[in-house]
C-alpha cells in the first residue's frame, strides 16, 4: 500500500514534466515562424465589374494572387502559389502566408480575375515596364516571429487602355520633375504624345532634327516614297519578264545548191 502511495506522485510529476515539454516545444515551433499579407490597391475599377462586386462589398474573394518567393540564397520558397485576394472597399487583403522567420524576395507577383485571366502584374527590375513603378521586382521583407509582415507591391494594368494610360501619365510625371526621356518608337501617335522634339534616324545616321510634327512628317513622306519607289521598280520587273524576247541562233542555206521544180502546165 505504501508502495502505491509512492508511485502515484512520481507518475504526476512525470505526466506533468512530459506536458509542459509538449506545450514548450509547441511554443517553440511557433516561435520560429511568422506570417506574411500582401496589401494592395489596384489602378482603377475595372477589376471589380468584371468580378461582379461592388465597391461596398467586404471579405469576399474576387480574385487570386500568383506569387513566387525565395530565400535569400536564391531557393525556391513558394513557387507560383495561388492566394486568396479579398476585397475590402476598394482595397485587396491576400489570405496571410505561414513562412519561417528570415529574409525573403517576392520575384513574381500577378493578379488574377475569376476568368483565370492576368490583368495586374508587377513588373521585374531591368525589365522595360520597371521605370513605371517606385519600386520593382524582387522585393525584399522580413518575417519576424509570431508577428505579420504587410508588404505592398505596386502593380500595372496588363495588356489594356488603361494600361497604356497609366505609362502615359508616368512619362508625363517624369518630365514634369525635369526628368529627360529618350523615347524610341515606330508608334507615331505615341510618339506625338510623348515628345516636343525628335529625332528621325535613317541607316544609323540623324536624317533630320526638329519638332516631333514636322520630325513625324518627313518620315511618313519618306516612307511612303519608300514603298512608291519599290513599287514602280517591282513593276518595272514585271514589264522586263513579260516584254523580253528570246532568240534562238537557226541555220541558214544557201538556194543555189537547190534547184526548183515547177510542175508543167497544160494549156
Amino acid at each position: 500500500m505504501k508502495t502505491l502511495i509512492r508511485l502515484i506522485p512520481t507518475i504526476l510529476i512525470l505526466t506533468g514534466i512530459i506536458g509542459f515539454s509538449s506545450c514548450e516545444k509547441k511554443n517553440t515551433e511557433n516561435s520560429d515562424k511568422g506570417k506574411l499579407e500582401i496589401s494592395l490597391s489596384l489602378p482603377d475599377k475595372t477589376n471589380q465589374s468584371k468580378s461582379g462586386t461592388s465597391s461596398d462589398s467586404s471579405g469576399i474573394v474576387t480574385h487570386h494572387l500568383m506569387i513566387s518567393i525565395e530565400d535569400m540564397e536564391g531557393n525556391d520558397v513558394m513557387s507560383d502559389s495561388l492566394i486568396p485576394l479579398y476585397t475590402f472597399g476598394t482595397d485587396f487583403i491576400s489570405e496571410k502566408v505561414e513562412l519561417m522567420i528570415g529574409q525573403y524576395k517576392l520575384t513574381k507577383f500577378m493578379v488574377i480575375d475569376p476568368s483565370g485571366d492576368v490583368v495586374y502584374a508587377a513588373p521585374a527590375a531591368g525589365s522595360p515596364l520597371a521605370y513605371l513603378v517606385n519600386r520593382s521586382l524582387p522585393l525584399t521583407f522580413n518575417i519576424f516571429s509570431n508577428q505579420v509582415t504587410r508588404i505592398v507591391p505596386e502593380v500595372l494594368a496588363v495588356g489594356d487602355a488603361s494600361f497604356r494610360q497609366k505609362c502615359l501619365q508616368r512619362i508625363d510625371l517624369l518630365i514634369k520633375n525635369g526628368t529627360s526621356i529618350i523615347f524610341v518608337s515606330h508608334n507615331m501617335p505615341m510618339i506625338q504624345a510623348v515628345c516636343e522634339s525628335a529625332l528621325y534616324i535613317l541607316e544609323g545616321k540623324i536624317a533630320y532634327q526638329g519638332r516631333t510634327k514636322d520630325v513625324i512628317n518627313i518620315y511618313q513622306r519618306d516612307v511612303h516614297e519608300g514603298k512608291a519607289r519599290r513599287y514602280d521598280r517591282q513593276e518595272s520587273e514585271r514589264a522586263k519578264q513579260s516584254t523580253k524576247l528570246q532568240i534562238t541562233p537557226a541555220r541558214t542555206a544557201s538556194l543555189e545548191s537547190y534547184s526548183l521544180q515547177v510542175p508543167a502546165t497544160t494549156s
